[in-house]
């Protein structure tokens, strides 16, 4: 019989009972909101010096707090809670859902932790203590590496047509001539890029390094399919400034040459000139990489280290230019009075089958 090593799962399970102790031990309070002066309920640990912000319930204001009085339990290094503190303010300035990644890079560029692996690790331990301890949230983290399958299920046809009423869309670009894919090259970057290309109904490709040829052959399927329909197909690709990530950038450019000619192709990030522009955060480019001879520079940058504000924009901008904003406004237009029909026919069902 195989033997199994269970020392570390002892020390797993020993490390979650003291974080969920951690947990029994928050510290909850009630204030008075500074808008529109409602009850407030707050649950965290309570470390003094430690700065917290705060939604209103009822006005959505942003209420800032200063821990104040004793430890509770907890004895904070003045380091961890400036950590603390600088991660708080990475999530007021950035919003949420950030990888852990971004914000290690946004806690270097502060100089909060090292710009090293041991940094990284320090980061990653900082930010878990951070979501068991309460003071940010689960939810404010993006991990798309890790995911379930499951099919779509209701509890009956009405609850399918409420379903149906909540996700209708209409297709705003059937009517354009143009087609465009935005892709990235790093899966964990998802989160950054999927709010915005779903807001503007643009497929993202999400190619994790080198993409297949078979999944670069099914894209350029679909960009030949709107092509014969007299569309111009764009495609914005963004990537680390490294090696290996230029390397795939360009050989997406040069296998879609080959399958569909005639597709638009600019690699949108990460560039010489952005790194510059916004000061990013570097790191010596990896020795070992076939591709560094061609590179020209022993410093890389990956993707993760722009901030995510300017990231946002800049997949907006490539998909705005593309735009007629009267034509959107008049799109939305019809788009509500067709989602209204919807509604008006579900009740109208609903009614006819409860009586």
């Amino acid at each position: 019989m195989e033997t199994i090593e269970i020392k570390k799962t002892k020390d797993l399970v020993k490390r979650a009972k003291q974080l969920k102790g951690e947990i029994l031990e928050k510290y909850s309070f009630y204030y008075d909101c500074n808008n529109c002066k409602t009850e407030q309920y707050f649950e965290s640990v309570k470390i003094k010096g430690l700065e917290i912000t705060d939604n209103c319930k009822n006005c959505g204001h942003v209420n800032f707090l200063i821990m104040e009085g004793g430890q509770s339990g907890y004895k904070t290094r003045e380091n961890t809670l400036k950590i603390y503190n600088g991660v708080q303010a990475i999530f007021n300035e950035y919003g949420a859902p950030l990888t852990v990644r971004q914000v290690f890079y946004q806690l270097s560029s502060r100089g909060l932790v090292d710009k090293t692996e041991n940094g990284y690790r320090q980061a990653q331990n900082i930010l878990k203590e951070m979501r068991f301890k309460g003071i940010i949230p689960f939810n404010y983290f993006a991990d798309n590496t890790r995911y379930q399958i499951k099919p779509d299920s209701y509890d009956g046809l009405t609850g399918f047509l409420d379903s149906m009423q909540d996700f209708y869309r209409r297709d705003f670009w059937k009517s354009q001539n143009t087609y465009i894919q935005i892709w990235v090259e790093k899966d964990a970057l998802r989160s950054v890029f999927a709010p915005i290309t779903q807001k503007y109904d643009i497929p993202l490709m999400v190619a994790r390094g080198y993409s297949s040829l078979t999944f670069l052959t099914e894209a350029s399927e679909t960009i030949r399919y709107f092509q014969r329909k007299g569309k111009t197909a764009y495609i914005y690709q963004f990537g680390d400034y490294d090696p290996s990530g230029v390397n795939a950038g360009e050989t997406i450019q040069e296998t879609f040459e080959i399958l569909c000619p005639g597709v638009y192709y600019e690699r949108a990030a990460l560039l010489p000139w952005q790194i510059e522009a916004y000061k990013l955060q570097t790191r010596p480019t990896k020795g070992t990489d076939t591709r560094i001879k061609s590179f020209g520079t022993d410093e890389s940058c990956e993707l993760d280290a722009m901030p995510p504000d300017a990231l946002r924009q800049l997949i907006t901008n490539c998909i705005e230019q593309h735009i007629d904003p009267q034509e959107l406004e008049r799109h939305k237009a019809t788009e509500s009075v067709e989602r209204e029909s919807l509604k008006h026919f579900n009740e109208n069902y609903k009614n006819k089958f409860s009586n």
